[in-house]
């Protein structure tokens, strides 16, 4: 047990167990061996010969429940915790408090909603879970939106929840956009039902409903007329182009993607030093195409954000390669939740690859 909760990034022991016979390549952090994954691995083969104490296993199971609240950021012994979480709850194994904090994570979802309204605009909203990490794949977590309102009256959200339940994932977020009222302090209501599911989690609806919540949630908001005061704040500095183009990157652009004449890329972000907020354009043959908008906060990492013609709009051919525009946009800053401060300027990423699927 010491070995196990200490263990985590020391040598593994010399002995010839299942774990130390297995090699993987893909370079996952779970596939790592140390001295931690070697202890658990003989812990778990006592307690399959019956030769761990009750104690011992119920320690086991705590762990696992603890990793549930320090997911994602993983050692390679807690995915296994994780999984044999998991199976003792499949087995019926756990205390009734026990297998309320199993759920608990996966139930655990907030409301958030723009604090500052532009007169006029659609108020930002999201639902969303901190993450619900859990064992194995056969776990899901599907969200039915029950009803909507701002200040006890009903409205309705633009694009409408379907009536269905949302299959959800880790670090779920489910972005929509409220009607705006009249100018002052507002609140929003959601009624909202998390149900998980447990068995065929590639159609979560097929599978057993083991747990659900009705969720009562709420996010403040104020309205305020537009005017210089509460606008977005331009944040005027010509020398941080280069260090923007080096953290964003174009990539794989398709013509006559979903329907004939639509474009469609992708914006890979890595360490991004201020916040953005920008319209994006198409450039060729003397003309600029609109592919959407795209706001990030400052220090996004890892992040890919996609960019579309406007559907059912059918655009020129372009050559092999296109110029993609990026241009200042306060508009695109207010449809986010939390960006009031962005770079201001143009970026033109000029040469990007462009690939004709029609020609596939």
């Amino acid at each position: 047990m010491n070995d196990l909760r200490t263990g985590s990034g020391l040598p593994p022991p010399k002995v010839n167990t299942p774990i130390t016979r297995v090699t993987m390549g893909h370079g996952w952090v779970r596939e790592r061996v140390d001295l931690a994954r070697i202890a658990l691995e003989e812990l778990r083969r006592r307690e399959k010969a019956g030769r761990l104490s009750e104690s011992f296993r119920n320690q086991l199971v705590e762990m696992g429940l603890a990793v549930q609240r320090s997911a994602p950021n993983l050692a390679p012994v807690q995915y296994d915790l994780l999984d044999y979480l998991s199976e003792r709850m499949v087995a019926g194994d756990l205390t009734a408090d026990q297998q309320a904090r199993f759920y608990r994570p996966a139930t655990d979802a907030r409301l958030t909603a723009r604090a500052v309204v532009i007169e006029g605009d659609e108020v930002p909203i999201r639902l969303w879970t901190p993450g619900w990490w859990v064992g194995g794949n056969s776990w899901a977590v599907t969200v039915t939106y029950k009803s909507v309102a701002i200040d006890e009256q009903a409205i309705t959200l633009s694009p409408q929840p379907p009536t269905y339940p949302i299959w959800i994932t880790n670090d779920f977020r489910d972005d929509r956009r409220a009607p705006c009222p009249h100018l002052g302090h507002h609140l929003l209501k959601v009624t909202a039902l998390l149900t998980v599911h447990h068995g065929d989690t590639g159609y979560p609806d097929r599978g057993a409903i083991v747990h659900s919540a009705t969720l009562d949630l709420s996010a403040p908001f104020d309205v305020f007329p537009r005017s210089s005061e509460y606008e977005i704040k331009l944040m005027v500095n010509p020398a941080m182009a280069d260090k923007l183009r080096a953290s964003m990157k174009p990539n794989d652009f398709q013509y006559n993607i979903w329907n004939p004449g639509e474009i469609f890329g992708s914006i890979e972000i890595e360490g991004l030093p201020v916040n953005i907020a920008f319209d994006v354009f198409a450039r060729y043959n003397g003309n600029e195409y609109p592919l959407g908008q795209i706001a990030v906060a400052a220090g996004a990492r890892g992040i890919g954000t996609r960019c579309d013609s406007e559907v059912g709009k059918s655009l020129p051919k372009p050559p092999a390669t296109i110029d993609i525009v990026f241009r200042t946009s306060p508009k695109a800053a207010r449809t986010t939740l939390d960006l009031y401060q962005i770079w201001d300027g143009e970026l033109v990423f000029s040469g990007v690859p462009i690939r004709d699927l029609a020609a596939h």
